[in-house]
């Protein structure tokens, strides 16, 4: 029998990830598992900071307080529910933090939900959740917003 103890969960705050929260919340219910959310942000330099007089360090400061109250959120919603979970904010890269997070909490799952961009921008930029399948150390599941399901003709 699989036995699922702690479930990752990345977000990116957008639509397709609260309709993941969704799946993350009721396979939680069904094993008794520990959700762990997460949010990377990157410690992106702004050219235009500088050529403004702005000091980009205070901006990811406060993308970083942004976050950290979205999650809080998040998490709030989700321990309501009677699910125990916690958060996590990362910084750094999408693909390389999950699977690192993944890899240091022994996660037994992770959830993600998938964006669904063509196949052109997907040559292009390639796909974090892609990435995540190939390199995760634990299975992944992926989400795929209700709007971009496959309908049979």
């Amino acid at each position: 029998m699989i036995e699922l103890k702690k479930i990752l969960y990345p977000t990116d705050f957008s639509d397709y990830a609260s309709h993941a929260q969704t799946y993350v919340v009721e396979m939680a219910k069904k094993f008794g598992a520990e959700v762990l959310v997460i949010h990377i942000t990157s410690g992106t330099i702004y050219p235009v900071a500088y050529s403004i007089g702005v000091d980009s360090g205070d901006l990811d400061l406060q993308i970083q307080a942004a976050a950290k109250t979205h999650l809080k959120k998040i998490v709030d919603g989700i321990n309501a529910l009677g699910v125990t979970a916690r958060s996590e904010l990362c910084v750094g890269e999408p693909f390389p933090e999950i699977v690192a997070t993944a890899r240091r909490e022994v996660s037994d799952l992770i959830i993600l939900a998938t964006h669904g961009h063509g196949a052109v921008k997907h040559m292009f930029l390639g796909s974090t959740a892609e990435k995540v399948v190939r390199k995760a150390p634990c299975p992944v599941l992926t989400i795929r917003h209700p709007e971009h399901e496959f309908v049979h003709p």
